[in-house]
């Protein structure tokens, strides 16, 4: 094989894998040692790891970091935890660091590596990039992030159905029996959802949903539907017997002038109806948890006197 058909090759090779490969992967494509030696001495590839090279001129990304790292650790490898979130795309995934799981890995690294079995149902692709099941990612996940961060990433799952609470709780109760960690964070999460008339609609929501659960308050029905007149009105959070509702106010979900408008006109008929409405951002969710508890504590307790629209 000439070598102008093996850098052919390798070049596409490469393309799939975000500029990288392996010289376990270049040798049965014609490759040999003298040949990977005078490409990288050429500068033509690019040493970037133990037995891993690039392609020079190929903008290297976080993909092609993911890709090294996966190369790095052989077969039977995939990328888990949070970076597999972030594949998944997950809510505040977003930033990462490249992280994978393998059986038996132990060798030189740069980046996070779990040892851990990986059944054929718990790996899936994203492209060329082998990564968790969207299940596993979540039990994964559940180890090493907050409870709230857990709770936002299956809610995004449910609404893009990527999972289902049953598949999910059948995946962790055949993990759990080997002592996996996050197995009662995912359980608490699903339990938590499971025949909620409606799906929590962005991660504020499932923020709040987690806030209220956690302090013992009363759960809410999400995404209440209300009649007024022939309107309808739809409230992130609603306590009917209390007419009281919360409202999940994230910019990224009320943005634009148009949709503030209605959503005004909407406000206004829920109050005119008898409604109490508690705002709540994501800065009051952070920043001031208990005074958001409090607020729903009063609100409920004191649901008998009409009052006008509140917030924090």
């Amino acid at each position: 094989m000439s070598t102008e058909t093996v850098d052919a090759a390798l070049a596409r090779l490469a393309a799939r894998q975000f500029g990288v490969f392996s010289r376990g992967q270049a040798l049965p494509l014609g490759a040999t040692a003298r040949m990977i030696q005078r490409r990288c001495d050429a500068g033509r590839w690019l040493r970037v790891g133990h037995g891993i090279y690039a392609i020079a001129g190929h903008p290297l990304s976080w993909n092609s970091e993911m890709f090294m790292a996966l190369l790095s650790a052989g077969a039977g490898s995939a990328a888990s935890h949070r970076a597999a979130a972030r594949l998944w795309r997950f809510p505040d995934c977003s930033d990462a660091a490249v992280e994978i799981t393998h059986p038996t890995y132990r060798g030189r690294r740069d980046f996070i590596a779990h040892r851990s079995a990986l059944h054929r149902r718990d790996v899936t692709h994203i492209g060329e990039i082998p990564v968790t099941s969207p299940a596993r990612t979540l039990i994964d996940l559940a180890a090493v992030v907050p409870d709230a961060t857990v709770g936002a990433a299956l809610d995004d799952a449910l609404r893009r159905r990527l999972i289902t609470i049953p598949r999910l709780m059948r995946r962790a109760d055949a993990l759990a029996q080997r002592g996996r960690r996050g197995i009662e964070v995912v359980r608490a999460a699903a339990a938590d959802r499971d025949g909620l008339p409606a799906l929590l609609q962005s991660p504020l929501e499932s923020a709040v949903y987690d806030l209220i659960v956690t302090s013992g308050l009363p759960r809410p029905i999400p995404q209440c539907e209300i009649l007024l007149g022939a309107r309808r009105a739809f409230i992130d959070f609603a306590y009917p017997d209390a007419m009281f509702g919360i409202e999940a106010d994230g910019y990224r979900w009320h943005a634009g002038r148009d949709v503030w408008q209605s959503d005004l006109a909407r406000r206004n008929a829920l109050t005119s109806a008898g409604w109490r409405i508690l705002h709540v951002t994501d800065e009051d969710v952070k920043r001031r948890r208990d005074g958001v508890v409090d607020a729903i504590r009063s609100g409920l307790a004191a649901y008998r006197t009409p009052v006008t629209g509140s917030s924090i």
